[in-house]
């Protein structure tokens, strides 16, 4: 009599952590992402590391789940003969509705970049809570600069 009431309790428990894991799972989007960086404006370089020697070509955001936010670090090098003010934007979106539930933003909008001057940026990704309808993305970052 206790061995079938611990078989049936561990059954019991059992049903509930697949019926929870099954309930999880439903609820869960992974989206595979990843950006492209292009710069704008001649004489100004993104770079990986501080000492400006790992150029950024492309953001690997990882896999992102609704409500998530991830932030990278880069660093911006002017390598110019002016000082530039910085602006960046995100463009070309695919598929284009993944734009309306992610944002991309900085923390150097409208900063100065003096000639031979490095800047670390911030640039962080967020997935609305409500995103819907796809599965990965790919968006373009573009990195400005003006006199």
């Amino acid at each position: 009599m206790r061995n079938r009431r611990m078989t049936a309790l561990l059954l019991v428990a059992a049903l509930i952590g697949v019926a929870t894991a099954a309930s999880i799972g439903l609820t869960q989007r992974r989206i595979p992402s990843r950006g492209t960086i292009y710069i704008k404006v001649l004489g100004v370089e993104a770079y990986w590391d501080p000492e400006c020697t790992s150029t950024v070509t492309e953001i690997e955001w990882g896999v992102l789940e609704p409500s998530d936010s991830v932030s990278k670090v880069i660093y911006v090098q002017n390598t110019g003969n002016a000082a530039v003010v910085l602006s960046m934007a995100a463009e070309n979106w695919s598929p284009i509705e993944a734009g309306a539930y992610i944002t991309v933003t900085w923390d150097a909008e409208g900063s100065t970049l003096d000639v031979n001057a490095t800047l670390m940026i911030s640039i962080t990704l967020n997935v609305s809570a409500d995103i819907t309808g796809f599965s990965d993305f790919k968006v373009d970052i573009v990195i400005n600069g003006g006199g």
